[in-house]
């Protein structure tokens, strides 16, 4: 079984002691009835006890029942707005839900979060069979293993995090949900992404293997990118909105991958140019040097290899290869 599964197993035995205590069973009755690894870990863990009835105390657990169970069979039909799902009142206007009751304790049970994956203890680690040296770890295996879903830099564990694709202000009862933790860099989860909620329909990362792969994106000077969006679908629109790629593309560390990518095509043509060569041969140097690296098997398995193809795909051939290479037809012949 894995770990991930096992994270799922506390949040279903937490699920099912909301269920019956809304239907009026006594907490030591249903704590005592198969629920061992929750009894276990409930009564030794101060902490964890009171986040969990934090849950139990609220006034709006009926709704809260209802969410969880709409989210656990609809999530990925609710951001794709699958008409077909029978969405919740108190999700359609999650908005007006949660101005109306964020004073309610539900609201605290985000904690759950911080303690799973930031402070838990060994009791609640041997019983959850979550004993490993990062959750965050786990969270990152295939495809994003060592990659942010958003824009693809390479990242190790010190700095991965984990973001909540739906935020767990408005919905804590999926702070937990393994499909709602997304892998990503600091720089794209703590500067980047948007703290409100997305608008519908939008691409998910587990959906759509590395979202910017589909995502126009060229040169726009030498120094700057641009996205083209105009004919992108709703779906992508909204994500582009959500993790705001647009100035994403702006941030230091892309702007310096951006200009390592024409150092390195500057270099490598000047390597390749000669004293006397016309415009014509220097330009044809430049834009076969552009397509080796497009071809390189290195690109692939370096950082931002989907921006990086981009990059250079809207150089080749193009304006940007044609004043590169009167550049260094300048500079060679001077």
């Amino acid at each position: 079984m894995s770990r991930k599964y096992k994270l799922t197993v506390l949040t279903a035995d937490i699920s099912r002691l909301l269920e019956e205590s809304n239907n009026g069973v006594d907490k030591s009755v249903i704590l005592n009835t198969n629920f061992d690894n929750l009894k276990f870990v409930y009564y030794r863990l101060p902490k964890l006890r009171k986040i969990i009835d934090y849950l139990l105390d609220s006034n709006i657990k009926e709704e809260i029942i209802k969410q969880d169970k709409f989210f656990k069979s609809n999530y990925f039909n609710y951001l794709k707005l699958n008409m077909e799902c029978d969405v919740p009142d108190s999700v359609q206007e999650i908005i007006t839900f949660y101005n109306q009751y964020n004073e309610d304790s539900y609201f605290s049970y985000k904690e759950m979060y911080n303690y799973v994956f930031n402070e838990s203890s060994k009791k609640l680690q041997n019983t959850y069979d979550l004993k490993f040296g990062n959750i965050k770890e786990y969270f990152s295996r295939g495809t994003y293993c060592t990659y942010c879903s958003v824009c693809q830099q390479r990242i190790n564990i010190g700095s991965r995090d984990l973001d909540h694709f739906l935020n767990k202000q408005y919905f804590p009862i999926l702070c937990l949900m393994q499909e709602n933790l997304i892998p990503m860099c600091t720089i794209c989860n703590r500067i980047y992404k948007q703290t409100e909620l997305p608008q519908l329909p939008v691409v998910h990362p587990f959906q759509v293997k590395f979202p910017i792969e589909n995502i126009p994106i060229r040169l726009k000077t030498l120094t700057e990118l641009e996205i083209i969006d105009a004919d992108l679908p709703p779906e992508y629109i909204n994500y582009i909105k959500l993790m705001d790629l647009k100035n994403r593309l702006t941030h230091l560390d892309i702007k310096k991958n951006l200009e390592d990518i024409i150092w390195a095509v500057q270099e490598e043509s000047r390597k390749q140019v000669t004293k006397g060569m016309n415009f014509k041969s220097v330009l044809k140097i430049v834009n076969d040097v552009i397509t080796d690296y497009i071809n390189s098997e290195l690109l692939v398995i370096a950082s931002y290899f989907y921006i990086n193809t981009k990059i250079l795909e809207s150089m080749n051939n193009s304006i940007f290869s044609k004043r590169i290479a009167c550049k260094i037809h300048r500079e060679v012949n001077n």
